[in-house]
């Protein structure tokens, strides 16, 4: 049986904790990535971070219709957006 959510797949799975640590993990990514594409001199380098920022929040709102967690792109797409930070 599936959830058909992340967030209900990790409520279920790991509790209540690992569903606030998994939000929490993702709150700070986006605000590092939108603080670092406003201090950005760089046009190329805000780019990125706005890059970055929007494959976060896709992951973030798929998440809520989706169980990404089994697709081997939800976690190359986590880390591509997550190792600039």
């Amino acid at each position: 049986l599936s959830e058909h959510s992340d967030y209900f797949a990790l409520l279920t799975g790991y509790g209540i904790i690992g569903l606030l640590l998994y939000i929490y993990y993702l709150s700070i990514c986006l605000k590092k990535n939108i603080t670092a594409a406003a201090i950005s001199k760089d046009i190329y380098s805000r780019q990125f971070y706005r890059f970055n920022f929007l494959i976060l929040f896709s992951l973030a709102i798929f998440g809520i219709a989706s169980e990404d967690f089994h697709n081997p792109l939800f976690w190359v797409l986590l880390a591509i957006s997550t190792k600039s930070l």
